[in-house]
């Protein structure tokens, strides 16, 4: 984006919704050329075998997520998402103290490795991982995510 935002032209662009929307808004891509070309849910992975956690709603994943060590990232369109959702919830310091932040790579790896209880990311890189956990896109059954 930034090159986009320094002048540099393309041919076509590939962001996210909310990338495009930046964009748009700043005149640098046409409002009118935005499509939709995938969807990718981001979804909290378990240990293969585990209970799937309770996230049915918005009171279930605060209890679940306060319960966990949570594997995430900040980067990324997930990680991002997830971090605003947490300071949303107004759990953010808390989850953040125990914590596996993931500067790069597969989140699922601290889960497989025994570092976390739940792997946030999207579900298409949670199921990356070589002992495949179980992945849901949970985060959208709660309610809070369109």
């Amino acid at each position: 984006m930034d090159r986009l935002r320094g002048g540099e032209g393309a041919d076509a662009v590939i962001l996210t919704r909310e990338g495009l929307d930046d964009l748009a808004a700043e005149g640098i891509v046409a409002a009118d050329s935005r499509v939709d070309l995938a969807r990718s849910y981001v979804g909290i992975a378990v240990k293969a075998g585990a209970d799937h956690p309770d996230i049915t709603t918005e009171t279930a994943l605060r209890a679940t997520l306060l319960g966990a060590r949570v594997a995430y990232s900040r980067i990324g369109a997930s990680g991002i998402f997830f971090a605003q959702l947490i300071e949303r919830m107004g759990i953010a310091s808390e989850i953040n103290a125990k914590a596996r932040i993931v500067p790069s790579g597969f989140t699922a790896e601290r889960l497989v490795a025994g570092e976390a209880d739940l792997a946030v990311q999207q579900i298409s890189e949670l199921k990356q991982v070589a002992e495949s956990p179980e992945a849901a896109p949970v985060l959208r059954e709660s309610g809070l995510v369109p």
